[in-house]
């Protein structure tokens, strides 16, 4: 969410809109196709892997994921990098317990004892928690099941999280031999377009490169 704005300068109020704005209009107009009955929490980790802008942050517990798109997607000038956290680690020093949140049971209003949905917490102001916090989502896409995806949802701290705490992230830098061995590695072990988007655009893009057309 914050990384859309780019240079210029936002205020709490920007963001808020915007996300209110995002948030909602997406939840009005997406389709699952499948009948599934989706929350707002949901919807907000479909939002996140179909690149509408979130304050959420991807993560995965497979190794081999955290590559693929590390040496996949790099830019020519970038050095791929793979960050390590333990979302247990990071919760137990930002709300006091190591459990990984259950999105549902993430909202909690005291005043009136019962969880938001998150088109809720919009209502009522936006985040109001300062830090990132790990979250455990329902894998109801197909995206990111495959992926093995989890999340960070950031508060109104809009720092990255290694500048929010060093101590917790690991960074290891990938160099051209470690790139090239982890590609082959991948390609030997399945990991493409396809299996980790296993849908007609993963299909179509694994076999643009399959036959490397573009």
């Amino acid at each position: 969410m914050f990384r859309c704005f780019g240079d210029k300068k936002y205020t709490s109020d920007d963001v808020q809109k915007l996300e209110s704005n995002l948030f909602f209009e997406f939840l009005a107009k997406a389709r699952t196709g499948d009948g599934t009955n989706l929350d707002h929490w949901d919807v907000l980790f479909l939002m996140q892997h179909y690149r509408t802008p979130t304050r959420l942050l991807d993560w995965t517990e497979v190794l081999y994921v955290a590559l693929y798109f590390a040496v996949t997607y790099q830019r020519a000038e970038q050095t791929p990098r793979v960050y390590i956290m333990s979302p247990y680690a990071w919760n137990e020093k930002f709300t006091r317990s190591r459990e990984i949140f259950w999105p549902r049971y993430f909202g909690w209003d005291p005043g009136k004892k019962q969880y938001y949905e998150y088109g809720e917490i919009l209502d009522e102001g936006g985040a109001d928690w300062e830090s990132p916090v790990a979250l455990y989502p329902s894998q109801r896409d197909a995206r990111l099941s495959s992926q093995r995806g989890f999340f960070t949802i950031h508060g109104y701290d809009s720092r990255p999280l290694d500048a929010i705490s060093p101590g917790h992230i690991a960074a290891i830098d990938l160099g051209p031999n470690a790139v090239s061995e982890a590609r082959e590695a991948l390609e030997y072990a399945g990991f493409n377009e396809f299996s980790l988007f296993p849908d007609l655009e993963g299909l179509s893009r694994y076999l643009k490169k399959k036959y490397q057309l573009g």
